[in-house]
């Protein structure tokens, strides 16, 4: 376990980014109907490289990833509380231009019917973000 991990389980230690990001892999990952494992872990962690270069933001992003595909605190996959959350996210974060990494998620597509439901609800919400801050990503 990487000690980032370990701060951020001990600490709740957190980044405005892996905030960001960790609720919608983990919308995606249990989405498609599979447990996280091992094989799951190591493309996260194979993500976590592409998508932050330092190491502690990399900890965190694998922890928070799976807190939230296991069940966060109350131990319930609840794909409904991670739209929530997701959703929450982009309208407090109207100044930052968040993009949703569609070339990593698509990794983990199944083809699931509650999957592309998810896809398809991040597609609209990074529209939505994108027509009102139009930055570059």
């Amino acid at each position: 376990m990487i000690l980032a991990e370990l701060l951020n389980k001990v600490f709740g230690i957190s980044n405005k980014h892996v905030d960001h990001l960790a609720p919608i892999f983990a919308a995606i990952i249990i989405s498609s109907g599979k447990e996280f494992d091992d094989e799951t872990r190591k493309k996260i962690q194979e993500d976590a490289v592409k998508l932050f270069k330092d190491k502690f933001l990399q900890g965190f992003f694998i922890s928070q990833v799976e807190f939230f595909a296991k069940g966060g605190a109350n131990e319930t996959k609840d794909i409904n509380t991670l739209i929530k959350i997701i959703n929450k996210n982009f309208k407090n974060n109207k100044k930052r231009n968040f993009s949703v990494p569609f070339v990593l998620l698509k990794k983990y597509e199944t083809g699931d019917d509650l999957q592309k439901r998810v896809f398809e609800f991040l597609e609209s919400v990074s529209k939505e973000k994108s027509s009102i801050n139009p930055i570059s990503q």
